[in-house]
């Protein structure tokens, strides 16, 4: 993978589901911002496939079994990073009603943090993945001519990852929106809310 610089995507929000368990994943108050039409599509989808209608990713699932397996899948991003390899930070969200848009972003910077140093983490998801999809020009660093997302935070990401969730303005195209004023605007989950 390395010689050949194939990437590796990482999921590691999938695995902290799986390291919680269902009931804890169903109590992470991030799960009020899934957007109800997500959700009924995915409860519909569920209920057709004979799953629990609710959400159940991994019927029976052990959360010890998903620990290891988070605790291996970020050993297995450190080597490869550490080997000179693509580690390109990723979700699986919108496949499944849970995480939700941008929060998954944000718990995969987390977990990406713990295997690879924050710094690493915060390029796995800009300028690597830009150079994964070939976008390395318009997006994934800040440089005269490029697109203008950023967010602005109260703190210090690179130290503590968790202070990325502190956003105090957010950039897109080079227009300045409230963050708060933007989440006023998400349809609430009936169901985030009730768990």
């Amino acid at each position: 993978m390395v010689e050949k610089q194939v990437n590796m995507g990482t999921t590691l929000d999938l695995l902290w589901i799986s390291k919680c368990g269902q009931d804890a994943a169903m109590q992470d108050p991030d799960r009020r911002y899934i957007p109800p039409m997500a959700l009924s599509r995915q409860r519909a989808l569920a209920a057709h496939i004979g799953e629990r209608p609710d959400w159940d990713m991994f019927p029976g699932f052990d959360p010890a079994l998903g620990s290891k397996a988070l605790e291996k899948h970020q050993e297995v991003t450190r080597i490869l990073h550490e080997s000179g390899g693509l580690v390109v930070g990723g979700t699986d969200c919108g496949g499944i009603p849970y995480p939700p848009p941008g929060y998954a972003l944000w718990r995969e910077i987390e977990l990406l943090a713990e295997a690879i140093g924050g710094m690493a983490a915060f390029q796995a998801v800009t300028s690597v993945a830009a150079r994964y999809l070939r976008q390395q020009e318009n997006i994934g660093s800040i440089a005269p001519g490029r697109y203008a997302d950023l967010l602005i935070v109260d703190g210090d990401p690179l130290r503590d990852t968790r202070e990325l969730r502190k956003l105090t303005v957010v950039y897109r195209g080079g227009q300045a929106y409230d963050p708060q004023t933007l989440l006023a605007g998400v349809p609430k989950s009936a169901v985030g809310q009730a768990h």
